[in-house]
Protein backbone atom coordinates (compact mmCIF):
# COMPACT_ATOMS: atom_id res chain seq x y z
CA UNK A 1 0.00 0.00 0.00
CA UNK A 2 1.81 3.06 -0.76
CA UNK A 3 -0.16 5.36 0.68
CA UNK A 4 0.73 3.72 4.17
CA UNK A 5 4.48 4.20 2.81
CA UNK A 6 4.17 0.25 3.13
CA UNK A 7 5.57 -2.54 0.25
CA UNK A 8 4.06 -5.95 1.03
CA UNK A 9 6.81 -7.61 -1.48
CA UNK A 10 9.75 -5.91 0.83
CA UNK A 11 10.60 -7.98 3.49
CA UNK A 12 12.61 -4.70 5.18
CA UNK A 13 9.11 -2.60 5.28
CA UNK A 14 7.36 -2.26 8.26
CA UNK A 15 4.29 -3.54 7.56
CA UNK A 16 5.87 -6.69 5.70
CA UNK A 17 5.60 -8.97 8.96
CA UNK A 18 1.65 -7.85 9.71
CA UNK A 19 0.59 -8.19 5.90
CA UNK A 20 1.70 -11.55 5.92
CA UNK A 21 0.59 -12.91 9.65
CA UNK A 22 -2.47 -11.72 8.17
CA UNK A 23 -2.67 -13.38 4.86
CA UNK A 24 -5.64 -15.26 3.26
CA UNK A 25 -6.08 -18.66 4.25
CA UNK A 26 -5.28 -20.03 0.40
CA UNK A 27 -1.58 -18.48 0.79
CA UNK A 28 -0.72 -21.35 3.65
CA UNK A 29 -0.84 -23.68 0.32
CA UNK A 30 2.33 -21.85 -0.49
CA UNK A 31 4.01 -22.62 2.63
CA UNK A 32 2.69 -26.69 2.09
CA UNK A 33 4.51 -26.25 -1.28
CA UNK A 34 7.76 -25.26 0.17
CA UNK A 35 7.95 -28.12 2.77
CA UNK A 36 7.00 -30.40 -0.13
CA UNK A 37 10.06 -28.55 -2.39
CA UNK A 38 12.60 -28.53 0.87
CA UNK A 39 11.65 -32.58 1.21
CA UNK A 40 12.85 -33.03 -2.50
CA UNK A 41 15.87 -31.25 -2.03
CA UNK A 42 16.96 -33.35 0.99
CA UNK A 43 16.25 -36.79 -1.44
CA UNK A 44 18.16 -34.95 -4.03
CA UNK A 45 21.10 -34.13 -2.05
CA UNK A 46 21.30 -36.38 0.39
CA UNK A 47 24.78 -34.99 2.36
CA UNK A 48 22.67 -32.84 4.23
CA UNK A 49 20.73 -35.20 6.05
CA UNK A 50 21.04 -35.64 9.70
CA UNK A 51 22.39 -39.16 11.03
CA UNK A 52 18.75 -39.61 12.38
CA UNK A 53 17.14 -39.74 8.86
CA UNK A 54 20.11 -42.27 7.63
CA UNK A 55 20.30 -44.71 10.55
CA UNK A 56 22.29 -46.79 8.52
CA UNK A 57 25.59 -44.53 7.77
CA UNK A 58 26.47 -44.94 11.58
CA UNK A 59 29.29 -46.56 12.45
CA UNK A 60 28.41 -48.90 14.90
CA UNK A 61 31.62 -50.91 15.12
CA UNK A 62 33.69 -47.71 15.79
CA UNK A 63 31.27 -46.73 18.36
CA UNK A 64 31.90 -50.04 20.12
CA UNK A 65 34.67 -50.13 20.24
CA UNK A 66 35.62 -46.29 21.66
CA UNK A 67 32.81 -47.94 24.50
CA UNK A 68 35.23 -50.25 25.15
CA UNK A 69 38.08 -47.76 25.68
CA UNK A 70 36.28 -45.85 27.55
CA UNK A 71 35.44 -48.59 29.65
CA UNK A 72 39.32 -49.75 29.95
CA UNK A 73 40.05 -46.03 31.39
CA UNK A 74 37.33 -45.93 33.75
CA UNK A 75 38.09 -49.31 35.07
CA UNK A 76 42.14 -48.38 35.94
CA UNK A 77 40.58 -44.93 37.39
CA UNK A 78 37.77 -45.87 39.05
CA UNK A 79 39.31 -47.08 42.32
CA UNK A 80 42.83 -44.86 42.11
CA UNK A 81 43.45 -42.03 39.62
CA UNK A 82 47.48 -42.57 40.80
CA UNK A 83 47.33 -45.95 39.11
CA UNK A 84 47.47 -43.99 35.70
CA UNK A 85 50.98 -42.37 36.61
CA UNK A 86 52.58 -44.81 38.60
CA UNK A 87 55.05 -46.58 36.74
CA UNK A 88 56.08 -48.99 37.84
CA UNK A 89 54.70 -50.54 40.96
CA UNK A 90 56.70 -52.64 43.28
CA UNK A 91 54.34 -54.96 45.08
CA UNK A 92 55.37 -57.47 47.57
CA UNK A 93 53.12 -61.42 46.94
CA UNK A 94 54.57 -63.67 49.64
CA UNK A 95 58.49 -64.53 49.63
CA UNK A 96 58.35 -62.94 46.01
CA UNK A 97 59.12 -59.35 45.22
CA UNK A 98 58.82 -58.37 41.85
CA UNK A 99 57.02 -55.54 40.03
CA UNK A 100 53.87 -55.42 38.83
CA UNK A 101 52.91 -53.43 36.05
CA UNK A 102 49.52 -51.40 35.46
CA UNK A 103 47.10 -52.72 32.62
CA UNK A 104 48.40 -49.98 30.48
CA UNK A 105 51.77 -50.21 31.35
CA UNK A 106 52.35 -53.74 29.54
CA UNK A 107 53.28 -53.95 26.25
CA UNK A 108 51.27 -56.34 25.39
CA UNK A 109 48.38 -56.73 28.02
CA UNK A 110 46.58 -59.73 29.43
CA UNK A 111 44.23 -61.68 27.50
CA UNK A 112 41.19 -63.84 28.36
CA UNK A 113 40.49 -66.41 26.06
CA UNK A 114 41.96 -64.39 23.16
CA UNK A 115 39.96 -61.32 24.59
CA UNK A 116 40.32 -58.68 26.47
CA UNK A 117 38.80 -56.96 30.18
CA UNK A 118 35.55 -56.30 28.38
CA UNK A 119 35.39 -59.76 27.36
CA UNK A 120 36.46 -61.49 31.08
CA UNK A 121 33.51 -59.78 32.31
CA UNK A 122 30.78 -60.84 29.85
CA UNK A 123 32.20 -64.60 29.76
CA UNK A 124 33.55 -65.45 32.74
CA UNK A 125 32.00 -62.97 35.85
CA UNK A 126 28.51 -62.45 34.84
CA UNK A 127 28.11 -66.22 33.41
CA UNK A 128 28.90 -67.41 36.39
CA UNK A 129 28.05 -64.58 39.15
CA UNK A 130 25.28 -65.23 41.45
CA UNK A 131 23.30 -62.80 43.13
CA UNK A 132 23.33 -63.58 46.80
CA UNK A 133 19.68 -64.67 47.90
CA UNK A 134 19.98 -62.47 51.26
CA UNK A 135 20.98 -59.21 49.31
CA UNK A 136 17.97 -59.61 47.10
CA UNK A 137 15.96 -60.31 49.97
CA UNK A 138 17.44 -56.65 51.48
CA UNK A 139 17.34 -54.81 48.22
CA UNK A 140 21.39 -54.44 48.58
CA UNK A 141 22.91 -53.49 45.37
CA UNK A 142 25.76 -51.64 43.69
CA UNK A 143 28.97 -51.59 42.08
CA UNK A 144 32.13 -53.66 43.77
CA UNK A 145 35.56 -52.61 42.69
CA UNK A 146 37.87 -56.07 42.19
CA UNK A 147 41.72 -55.78 41.57
CA UNK A 148 43.60 -58.48 40.53
CA UNK A 149 47.64 -59.49 39.65
CA UNK A 150 47.64 -61.73 36.39
CA UNK A 151 50.86 -63.67 37.15
CA UNK A 152 53.27 -64.68 34.66
CA UNK A 153 51.37 -68.29 34.54
CA UNK A 154 48.54 -66.55 33.80
CA UNK A 155 46.86 -67.48 37.55
CA UNK A 156 44.77 -65.14 39.15
CA UNK A 157 46.06 -64.02 42.48
CA UNK A 158 45.95 -60.98 44.94
CA UNK A 159 42.12 -61.04 44.66
CA UNK A 160 40.79 -58.26 46.69
CA UNK A 161 37.42 -55.44 46.75
CA UNK A 162 39.00 -52.05 46.82
CA UNK A 163 35.92 -50.61 46.66
CA UNK A 164 33.25 -52.09 48.63
CA UNK A 165 29.15 -52.29 48.48
CA UNK A 166 27.90 -55.20 51.13
CA UNK A 167 30.05 -58.16 52.64
CA UNK A 168 27.71 -60.28 51.07
CA UNK A 169 28.31 -58.85 47.49
CA UNK A 170 32.08 -58.92 48.11
CA UNK A 171 32.26 -62.26 48.50
CA UNK A 172 30.51 -63.16 46.00
CA UNK A 173 32.78 -61.03 42.94
CA UNK A 174 35.69 -62.37 45.11
CA UNK A 175 34.78 -65.66 44.06
CA UNK A 176 33.94 -65.39 40.96
CA UNK A 177 37.10 -63.69 40.03
CA UNK A 178 39.35 -65.76 42.09
CA UNK A 179 37.93 -69.09 40.53
CA UNK A 180 38.95 -67.78 36.95
CA UNK A 181 40.75 -70.29 34.12
CA UNK A 182 44.20 -69.28 33.40
CA UNK A 183 44.76 -65.53 31.16
CA UNK A 184 47.36 -65.46 28.73
CA UNK A 185 50.19 -63.54 30.94
CA UNK A 186 50.49 -59.61 30.13
CA UNK A 187 54.12 -58.78 28.51
CA UNK A 188 56.69 -55.70 28.56
CA UNK A 189 59.69 -55.56 26.74
CA UNK A 190 59.81 -59.07 25.26
CA UNK A 191 58.88 -60.75 29.05
CA UNK A 192 56.56 -62.00 30.65
CA UNK A 193 54.94 -59.62 33.47
CA UNK A 194 52.71 -59.78 36.40
CA UNK A 195 49.95 -57.23 35.53
CA UNK A 196 47.29 -55.79 38.39
CA UNK A 197 44.01 -55.03 36.90
CA UNK A 198 40.91 -53.75 38.33
CA UNK A 199 37.57 -54.31 37.17
CA UNK A 200 33.94 -53.19 38.20
CA UNK A 201 31.11 -55.58 39.02
CA UNK A 202 27.85 -54.39 39.11
CA UNK A 203 24.80 -56.21 41.31
CA UNK A 204 21.74 -54.94 39.87
CA UNK A 205 18.14 -55.70 41.02
CA UNK A 206 15.45 -55.06 38.58
CA UNK A 207 13.01 -52.32 39.51
CA UNK A 208 10.03 -53.08 41.57
CA UNK A 209 6.16 -51.79 39.78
Amino acid sequence: DAGNGCDVDDPSSPGFHHVRQNAPAHDKGASQIGLDDFRKLIRLHPHHQTLRDTPDKLDYEGMDAFCQYISLFIMEAANDPGDLYNRPNVMSSGTDRESVYTYSDADVPPRFMNGDVQSFLDRWVYTYLKYPREAVLQGVKGRVMVSMIIEKDGTITNVEATRTVHPLLDQEAIRVISASPKWKPGERNGEKVRVKITVPVYFELAPVR
